[in-house]
């Protein structure tokens, strides 16, 4: 049995990191609806996101820098992701801070990150995950996203400014998340021919 190599650690750390997000966010958002705005649990929340978020790229740097490059590595780093990602979907679903999060768009959203994630997995066990490489539009729709989820986060709770702006990227971003999910199911489905 290998070892798990320090770059394998940082996507355990950020698979770790997702619950205790998930705990604040919904904690601040649950008083956040009572009329009650704990900014200490709030600040605490974004903290949780910001380092996890920052051990994404990290990971992948040490991987490539010190040749770490494994196979549980590649298959944490997208977990990790993904977890993260689907924890604030949750949460501004449920408690919304500042900005609505549309139901149907957090449901497309964690469709095609389940997608993403099956696939991942059943390619890794058919071997042939090297068939997988991230299309342009998986890169600029991770990219709106993870800006979607930081305007909500850094939005202070009862303000809305720039509202048609934020519906108008919501929309573009549920487009790109839409087109990238088709052309993933297409590279999907090739790759196992």
């Amino acid at each position: 049995m290998s070892r798990i190599t320090p770059a394998s650690w940082i996507s355990i750390l950020r698979i770790a990191l997702a619950p205790v997000f998930f705990g604040l966010a919904w904690e601040f958002g649950k008083e956040l609806s009572h009329g009650n705005q704990v900014e200490l649990i709030r600040f605490l929340a974004l903290t949780v996101f910001a380092v996890a978020s920052l051990s994404d790229a990290l990971d992948g740097f040490v991987a490539r820098r010190w040749n770490q490059v494994s196979r549980l590595g590649t298959a944490l780093d997208p977990v990790g992701d993904k977890l993260l990602h689907l924890a604030a979907m949750i949460v501004f679903v449920v408690h919304p801070w500042s900005y609505e999060i549309h139901f149907a768009y957090a449901l497309l959203t964690v469709l095609r990150d389940v997608l993403i994630i099956v696939g991942f997995l059943i390619l890794l066990k058919v071997g042939r995950v090297s068939h997988l490489k991230p299309s342009v539009w998986s890169k600029v729709t991770t990219i709106l996203q993870i800006v979607l989820l930081v305007w909500v986060l850094l939005t202070p709770p009862g303000s809305r400014p720039f509202a048609v702006a934020f519906e108008v990227y919501l929309y573009m971003t549920a487009l790109a998340t839409l087109v990238s999910s088709l052309v993933y199911a297409r590279v999907l489905v090739r790759a196992l021919r």
